[in-house]
């Protein structure tokens, strides 16, 4: 599934034509989403109480997890976790220091790593690692 996933996300109509069911595949993600989705949600029901649109909506909740998987990196599965660390950690002290201006610190986090880190810091370390290589394979 991961490949036909990656092979999706690559070039819709390079999978389609080597025998991948996008729609199928899709789905398959689609419904996996919505499921962790719906079990946040309930966790987040359990934590509060309740839940209204200003806490399930909350720019806490929207603008942090993009952050987090942006920063750590969308295509790989360890990037998220650590951007999540990265940013879980920043963000407390974050939110001591400016206690309100957190959010707006997301906001140029999700903008500088789309501008400069597409790919995130797995990305930057995957591509560093290909460098050195070809480095060390030059230099024998």
């Amino acid at each position: 599934m991961h490949l036909a996933l990656a092979a999706i996300r690559n070039d819709e109509t390079s999978a389609r034509s080597s025998g991948v069911n996008i729609f199928n595949y899709l789905l398959i993600a689609f419904v996996i989403t919505s499921v962790l989705q719906g079990m946040m949600g309930a966790i987040q029901v359990q934590s509060y109480g309740f839940t209204t649109p200003d806490t399930a909506f909350d720019a806490n909740f929207t603008l942090l997890p993009l952050a987090m998987a942006l920063l750590g990196g969308i295509h790989s599965t360890i990037g998220p976790m650590a951007g999540a660390v990265l940013l879980g950690v920043a963000s407390e002290w974050l939110k001591l220091k400016i206690p309100y201006g957190h959010l707006v610190v997301y906001g140029i986090i999700i903008i500088l790593v789309i501008l400069f880190m597409p790919q995130g810091l797995f990305g930057l370390a995957r591509k560093a690692r290909r460098e050195r290589s070809k480095a060390g394979a030059s230099h024998e």
